[in-house]
């Protein structure tokens, strides 16, 4: 008997729904159909009747098995190209891992490529549903049999976590039959084993699959090749039913396992419908889950993988167009969970540019942006930078404006500056010259051909994108960066910080007006991050007009801060009115009331002594405690108490909380709301400064139900 030792097989899953789509599955009546039976050991054996016979090589099997092998009532699984009956082999065990060496008796005559094909059951638990996965393996013709090596992998061995083996007791269930009239269109990547009538089908079905591995391996997830062989291998099957004439969603599903067999199965009856942009979807997405499988899950760490997760599990819940030539994504795209409609991100033949559209990744990012928000599209950016494809530029140029987030608008139109290089990349001059930490202004010239204006609905924006490094051996911890754009005549509208760490990660620091500080710019050096200074400016033409405007970058790096708040000055302005003066209100006191307070500040708390007059000379004694909020120096707690020449003017413990002070002066209990923060400074009457050199922060000006006002103010220099 000649034998066909087979080098390189297929493992193929196909899914079958609750509607029976499948009718190769087992059959009620299989037990009926009993051909042989056996007892085999170790010593090997053959299990044989006059259409088929199978050899169990000797050391296959551990210790004595009962076999018994059928006539399978089930369907026919491959259609017309079924050159035999199916046969069913039961009792192999679980844990059985090696060749059958196959004789089955053909009908008819060969054509083409001629296979032994062998399917496994099969129970889907995410699904509940049960099935069969077939693989071809090349066979001989031998005197009206096909001969051929059929590996047989243990359940046990695969890493496929979707699949899980559904044994009869004991025992695998084998399906066993002969097909021919196939043929292979194969290359270093995909080997295609279709129907030969299929031919033209199966060229396009190749041209989306070369489309969904480039887009994957574009994006930095490539097949390993120490996982896998290539070529990937890829089954379509004809269907012999009518009611599957069109391709059924969920149909094209992937298998792999440790043994090196990787493969996808499509089944078909008319791959008329292949050119269907939904045919893309699932061919695309089983690569995506066979590639996905070919990695170690538990210690590969690389986000691309959660993305094409969770993309791949949306892309069944897409609903298509069913005319390509009119379908029209960004109105699409609105109202659909459709996450790739193109794989390709290349130009594509000319007759195939109503499919690949490009707007499919468009789609897929602003899936990704909802699950992970800003820090994806930085993670895109660093990831596709070092291979440099001209494409992948092409792809925010077509990204669709539909992200609903405060500062969306401008930050595609970032990330697309950075992929054109369109920056200014200050180098080493920068990380040389910060080293003595003091402050220092890049005077950089515009240039009309590194800036755009990207316009979003009414509005333009402009971006300018300075990068530098942070590479200072003397920076300590607590140093923050403070960074401000402007130009000679205006500040930009305002400054945004991109951080990028070199594995990927992403930190925003949106700033305050045209400036922005980050804390701590030691832990952004150790890590390994680069820095973007992004300017961004709504008034047309403010940020690109190169005829007019100079730009400059000012970088300052600060020690840590400490505050210390020097005096706390209460004025109580006592029976107050106001006048208006065309545009100004001035204050028309009774008289005002100064509790001044010197002392020092520990952490957010002040603690000093009234030390200060009040307006008729008396002295007043006693201390003062307040704690504020050290960003915006809010009072967050306010306690006083003081006496003036024996009169008492006690304070005891007054309150602020929800904007509301609480307590008492001249026995007169006093509950007042604020104004508001910083209003009392625009009050003419109420600008008089104790030390004009000191810096002070207006906190609060209370009106009191009697007519009076409570101004508060924080003074923070040392005099």
């Amino acid at each position: 008997m000649r034998r066909l030792f087979i080098l390189f097989f297929m493992l193929c899953l196909i899914i079958t729904g609750c509607s029976g789509n499948d009718s190769s599955g087992p059959s009620d009546n299989d037990h009926d159909n009993l051909l042989a039976s056996a007892t085999i050991g170790s010593e090997g054996g053959t299990l044989s009747s006059d259409d088929i016979s199978i050899e169990i090589p000797s050391g296959s099997l551990d210790m004595a098995t009962e076999l018994n092998l059928y006539l399978s009532g089930s369907g026919e699984p491959f259609a017309e190209q079924g050159v035999s009956p199916l046969f069913r082999l039961e009792g192999l065990p679980q844990g059985f891992d090696g060749n059958l060496h196959i004789a089955i008796r053909y009908d008819g005559v060969l054509n083409a490529e001629s296979f032994i094909a062998m399917g496994e059951e099969f129970y889907l638990v995410e699904d509940d549903d049960s099935g069969s996965v077939y693989s071809l393996f090349q066979a001989a013709d031998s005197s009206g049999f096909l001969l051929g090596d059929i590996p047989v992998i243990s359940p046990d061995a695969r890493t496929h976590g979707k699949l899980n083996a559904v044994s009869d007791g004991a025992g695998l269930i084998i399906y066993l039959l002969g097909v021919s009239d196939y043929l292979t269109l194969q290359d270093g990547d995909f080997r295609i084993r279709y129907p030969r009538i299929l031919q033209e089908n199966a060229e396009q079905l190749k041209l989306f699959l070369d489309q969904a591995l480039n887009t994957i391996e574009y994006m930095q997830f490539q097949i390993p090749d120490e996982n896998t062989t290539l070529p990937i291998n890829v089954l379509i099957r004809e269907k012999s039913l009518g009611s599957f004439a069109q391709y059924i969603p969920r149909e094209a599903h992937s298998y792999y396992t440790d043994n090196q067999y990787t493969s996808i199965e499509v089944r078909e009856q008319d791959m008329g419908t292949a050119d269907y942009p939904e045919m893309k979807l699932d061919i695309g997405n089983e690569l995506y889950l066979l590639v996905a499988a070919m990695h170690n899950r538990s210690t590969l760490d690389r986000l691309p993988l959660s993305w094409f997760d969770y993309a791949g599990s949306t892309w069944f819940q897409c609903f298509m167009s069913a005319d390509p030539d009119t379908f029209v994504p960004d109105l699409y795209l609105e109202n659909s969970t459709c996450l790739l409609d193109s794989f390709d991100m290349r130009p594509a033949a000319p007759e195939y540019q109503h499919l690949l559209h490009g707007r499919g990744m468009g789609a897929f990012i602003k899936f990704m942006y909802s699950r992970f928000g800003p820090s994806v599209l930085p993670y895109i950016y660093v990831e596709r930078k070092e291979h440099e494809i001209s494409a992948w530029r092409t792809i925010f140029g077509n990204y669709v404006t539909v992200i609903n987030q405060p500062h969306a608008q401008w930050y595609p139109a970032f990330i697309k500056q950075l992929i054109n290089e369109e920056i200014y990349d200050l180098g080493g001059q920068l990380s040389s010259r910060l080293l003595d930490k003091t402050y220092h202004e890049y005077d950089i010239d515009s240039d009309a051909n590194q800036n755009a204006t990207f316009p979003f609905g009414a509005t333009a924006l402009e971006s300018k994108i300075f990068k530098f490094g942070l590479n200072n051996p003397d920076f300590a911890d607590g140093d923050q960066l403070q960074i401000t754009v402007y130009d000679k005549s205006m500040l930009a509208d305002s400054m945004h910080l991109i951080v990028f760490k070199r594995k990927g990660t992403a930190v925003e620091y949106i700033g305050d007006g045209s400036s922005v500080i980050v804390d701590s710019i030691l832990g952004l050096q150790q890590d390994g991050w680069d820095i973007f200074a992004v300017a961004v400016n709504s008034i047309a033409g403010s940020l690109n007009d190169a005829t007019e405007y100079d730009y400059y970058l000012n970088i300052e790096v600060k020690e840590a801060p400490s505050i210390n708040i020097a005096r706390v000055v209460i004025n109580v302005i006592v029976d107050a009115y106001f006048r208006d003066s065309g545009d100004t209100s001035y204050l028309k006191p009774d008289f005002n009331l100064y509790w001044v307070a010197t002392g020092t500040t520990t952490g957010n708390t002040f603690e000093g002594d009234i030390d200060m007059v009040h307006d008729n000379g008396a002295i007043p004694t006693g201390t003062m405690t307040v704690t504020f909020d050290p960003d915006t120096y809010s009072i967050l707690y306010f306690d006083a108490s003081a006496t003036v020449d024996d009169a008492s003017f006690d304070w005891e413990h007054w309150d602020i909380s929800g904007g509301n002070l609480s307590g008492s002066y001249f026995d007169e209990t006093i509950t007042a709301q604020a104004a508001g923060p910083n209003t009392f400074k625009y009050i003419t009457g109420l600008n008089y400064r104790w030390e004009s050199s000191m810096d002070w922060h207006e906190i609060y000006l209370f009106e009191c139900s009697s007519g009076s006002l409570i101004a508060i103010t924080l003074y923070t220099q040392d005099y």
